[in-house]
């Protein structure tokens, strides 16, 4: 009994497989072969280019729908942060307004009484000459 001998190849240390991407699209119809490439430019496959233009695999679209909610998610939080400062503004506009018109209150009271004070000072300038 002779042993038959495996080649080289088959003795190597296996390798880890890896997904390829491959210039081949996969069937756009069953039974159709795996392996026939599709021209996106050639006048011929315009037909067949039209009837299977994507195919996206779920995986992505899930992933992409992940990325749109973590995004509406992200717009949620900006959204209601400004809206946040927006009233801590007002609120601090409100109050520095309240404030304006206290301090044109006191400025009015302190002008008149400054000027009473000065009519005086004047009326007793002229009393005492």
């Amino acid at each position: 009994m002779t042993r038959h001998r495996l080649p080289a190849r088959a003795m190597a240390p296996g390798k880890k497989k890896t997904a390829r991407i491959t210039p081949y699209a996969p069937p756009p119809y069953p039974g159709t072969s795996k392996r026939s490439p599709i021209d996106v430019d050639a006048e011929e496959n315009v037909e067949t280019n039209l009837r299977c233009t994507v195919i996206v695999r779920e995986a992505r679209i899930r992933k992409l729908a992940r990325q749109v909610d973590n995004l509406k998610k992200e717009v949620a939080k900006e959204r209601e942060a400004r809206d946040r400062e927006l009233a801590d503004l007002e609120e601090d506009l409100a109050s520095v307004k309240n404030l304006n018109a206290a301090l044109i209150i006191e400025r009015d009271t302190l002008r008149s009484k400054l000027d009473r004070a000065r009519d005086e000072m004047y009326g007793a300038l002229e009393a005492l000459s």
